[in-house]
């Protein structure tokens, strides 16, 4: 892992000190070949005004050139003075050329001259021309110097040239067609956009570099003419990469040595101390020794980032620590609360009626209850119980809230309502006798709903009251459910002193009776429709022979199939008694 690390961040140094290298070197050489084509510039663009000045004043004429562009291969001379035959001719052609010199003084009277004399004249003048150019080339130690025709019709031609190592006009007319096709700087002549020298790099098909300078002559109005001076810069390059090339080569010595120390400060500073955070994580992972782990972060002694993560390592083991030993005790509390809450809830149920048949030797009547609690413990409660042979009490209720307070209180009611009831005393004063038990001593505000029935087994009469609990559901004999709405009192331990209100009904043989809770009608699906009371009614007149057990069992089915995977928000109690 620690090499990967060095490795990458060297590469990414590497490749960035070459770039910075590769940019300076260019940077280098550029400014180099630039500061080397400036003063080059400057210095021939002098002497190439001198130059111009004595071809204009000793040796050339407007009207001479001009008769160039017609008869130049007539009046070309090869300069070969071991030829007696070219020492001969030469010195006619300078006796004629004198002779006419005498008879025409001035230049422009070459016009005046018949075809033979302008033939003398144009090859005597082409032998100065040439003489010079080669004067002018050695004098200069350039490739070549040349007078070329920059006329649009003739434009780049070579009139005359002194070039070094070569017979022909073959070279000079290379780099000068070059530049033509490069629309490059003779351009600026050919279409009269400068009269000053103008100097340009070129580069032939060969590979060659060259550096080449014009300068405009004269001409007439048709015939234009120019200097052009070509000196080798592939010669140039060479000593400017032989200058450059010890630069590079120091600086790649420099770059390597960088490369070197900063691998080395990076390993110091960086990988070895990332390699020592990631041993003691991994260690601490495996062992969760906390004090092992603090102990190697004190060994990373750098004053960076990593120091300070290595001290925040610690910290985070010493908290994970911390919070296990907390989560550890939290887990014993939590299975102990569990424990005791699972005992709650057996007891709790216990303290309910729960063997059916609860009065297997009583023919009389069938009475079935059941009770789901939305928790471990529910505040929802029932009761029956049998106050002498002939009367029976049934209670079902529900106490505020959820939960083992809710449970509490629901076990301090029940009592009390049956406690009451079994003094002989009417519904209507066991639950104004078990509201003020409760008010006495409620400063936690809960309070219970109630419906209190006493059954006489004989004839069927039901004495009940209710306090703010749900209406009851009868069905008589070969009759259909139905709700029976009740009067309602308030509910037990808001207020003290309240009055409750008793009603009579009658149960003959066959019929039924069905109390509940809101946990039932109160049901809610996903999409928070309710089961409602209507939908309670219509499903207990699906089975309207059942026994009670049977009852509660399908209208339990029914609200689990509405409710489908939401969860249970409230206790589902029921209870129902037929008389037979």
């Amino acid at each position: 892992m620690r090499k990967k690390i060095a490795f990458q961040i060297a590469a990414v140094v590497a490749v960035i000190m070459f770039l910075f290298q590769l940019v300076s070197s260019i940077m280098l050489a550029r400014s180099a070949h630039e500061m080397y084509t400036k003063g080059k510039d400057e210095l021939l663009s002098r002497d190439l005004k001198a130059v111009q000045e004595n071809f204009a004043e000793d040796v050339f004429s407007p009207h001479v050139l001009a008769y160039y562009e017609e008869h130049m291969e007539e009046v070309k001379l090869e300069n070969d003075w071991s030829d007696p035959n070219f020492v001969k001719t030469s010195e006619e052609l300078d006796q004629r050329f004198l002779e006419l010199k005498d008879d025409y003084p001035d230049d422009n009277d070459f016009l005046l001259f018949t075809d033979e004399e302008k033939a003398v004249y144009a090859r005597i003048r082409y032998k100065f021309v040439s003489v010079r150019v080669d004067y002018y080339r050695e004098f200069y130690d350039v490739k070549s110097f040349a007078i070329i025709d920059i006329s649009e019709e003739n434009r780049g031609r070579v009139v005359c040239d002194g070039t070094k190592g070569t017979e022909d006009d073959a070279f000079i007319q290379g780099v000068v067609l070059a530049e033509t096709r490069e629309n490059g700087t003779i351009f600026k002549f050919i279409n009269g956009q400068s009269t000053q020298p103008e100097f340009g790099n070129v580069s032939v098909e060969s590979g060659e570099d060259w550096f080449v300078g014009y300068y405009p002559m004269f001409g007439t109005e048709d015939s234009r003419f120019a200097l052009c001076l070509i000196s080798d810069l592939t010669a140039f390059n060479k000593t400017l990469t032989s200058q450059v090339m010890p630069l590079v080569y120091s600086t790649a010595l420099l770059f390597v040595l960088a490369v070197g120390f900063l691998m080395w400060f990076l390993y110091r500073k960086t990988v070895r101390p990332v390699a020592q955070i990631q041993k003691s994580v991994r260690q601490f992972t495996d062992n969760k020794d906390t004090d092992q782990v603090v102990a190697e972060m004190e060994k990373v002694k750098v004053q960076n980032e990593f120091g300070i993560l290595a001290g925040d390592i610690s910290h985070l083991a010493e908290e994970i620590e911390r919070y296990t030993k907390e989560n550890i005790s939290l887990a014993a509390e939590h299975e102990r609360m569990a424990t005791e809450l699972d005992l709650a809830t057996k007891i709790q149920l216990d303290a309910l009626p729960a063997v059916f048949p609860a009065f297997p030797e009583r023919e009389e009547f069938d009475i079935h209850a059941s009770m789901t609690a939305a928790k471990e413990v529910g505040g929802d409660f029932y009761d029956f119980f049998l106050l002498d042979e002939d009367h029976l009490g049934m209670v079902i209720a529900d106490v505020s809230g959820k939960g083992v307070p809710a449970a509490l209180f629901m076990m301090m009611a029940k009592i009390l309502i049956e406690n009451h009831a079994k003094m002989g005393l009417s519904p209507k004063e066991v639950l104004e006798r078990t509201n003020e038990a409760i008010c006495r001593n409620n400063k936690e505000k809960m309070f219970v709903t109630v419906w209190f029935g006493i059954l006489e087994i004989s004839t069927g009469k039901i004495t009940a009251a209710n306090a703010g609990h749900e209406y009851p559901i009868i069905r008589q004999p070969d009759g259909a459910y139905e709700l029976f709405k009740d009067k309602h009192g308030f509910v037990l331990g808001a207020m003290q002193g309240k009055r409750y209100h008793e009603y009579e009904l009658t149960l003959p043989k066959g019929s039924m009776l069905f109390v509940y809770t809101d946990g039932v009608p109160e049901a809610t699906r996903a999409d928070n429709e309710m089961f409602g009371t209507e939908r309670l009614v219509a499903v207990m007149n699906r089975l309207p022979e059942s026994s009670p057990k049977e009852l509660l069992a399908h209208v339990h089915a029914s609200v689990n199939e509405f409710v489908g995977d939401a969860p249970q928000f409230d206790d589902l109690t029921m209870l129902a008694v037929k008389l037979q």
